[in-house]
C-alpha cells in the first residue's frame, strides 16, 4: 500500500509506476486521524521532484526551506526564479485523508511488514496514527531531518517502549520490532 497525497505526483508517477504490480495498491490520499480533507503546503512555482518532495502539512517546514535558501538553491539549478510575491511561493492543495482504521479495514490489511514514512516533519504523527502497540509493523523507517530534537527523542522513546530497537543514521531512523 503506497499513499501519495499530491494529485499531480500520484497521477504522473506513482500510479503509472505501480499500476502493473498486482502486489502493490496505490492511493491518492494522506493518512489522517479521521477521514476527510487537509491542506497540504507545497512549492507554488515548480512541480520538479525537489519541489514536490518538500510538500508538507506544516507550513512552517516549507517556510524554513525558503528562509534557509534551500528553495532558492534548487530553483537556481533549474533556472527558475523564485517569485517575490509570498502568495506565489507556497501553494495550498486540499488533499483527501484516510484514517488508519479505514485504511486497514478497507484494504483488509492484517499485518504490516514495513512502514516507510517521509512526510516532511509529520513523521512522528504518522507513527502515532498507526497504533503501534496494536499494529506492530516489523520494520519502521522514518525521516527525522525535519523533526525537532525533542520530537525525535519522543518518537525513539515511544518506539523503544513498544519493543523496537532503533538506529538513527543521517536523515532517517530505523526501528526494528524485537518481539513479535
Amino acid at each position: 500500500m503506497l499513499l501519495e497525497p499530491q494529485k499531480q505526483v500520484y497521477d504522473q508517477f506513482l500510479s503509472k509506476i505501480y499500476r502493473k504490480n498486482k502486489g502493490i495498491i496505490t492511493l491518492n490520499a494522506a493518512l489522517g486521524e479521521s477521514d476527510g480533507f487537509l491542506n497540504l503546503y507545497k512549492i507554488g512555482f515548480s512541480n520538479s521532484r525537489w519541489a514536490t518532495g518538500l510538500a508538507t502539512f506544516d507550513r512552517s517546514v516549507l517556510e524554513k526551506a525558503f528562509a534557509s535558501g534551500h528553495v532558492a538553491k534548487n530553483a537556481a539549478k533549474e533556472n527558475i526564479a523564485v517569485p517575490d510575491n509570498p502568495d506565489e511561493q507556497i501553494a495550498v492543495e486540499k488533499v483527501p485523508l484516510i484514517s488508519t482504521k479505514t485504511l486497514l479495514s478497507t484494504y483488509n490489511i492484517k499485518h504490516i511488514d514495513l512502514l516507510q514514512i517521509d512526510t516532511e516533519g509529520f513523521d512522528y504523527e504518522i507513527i502515532k496514527l498507526f497504533d503501534i502497540p496494536t499494529t506492530r509493523p516489523g520494520l519502521i523507517v522514518f525521516e527525522n531531518s525535519h523533526l525537532p530534537e525533542k520530537t525525535l527523542a519522543e518518537a525513539v522513546a515511544f518506539l523503544q517502549a513498544n519493543h523496537y530497537e532503533t538506529t538513527t543514521s543521517g536523515a532517517n531512523t530505523v526501528a526494528r520490532l524485537l518481539i513479535d
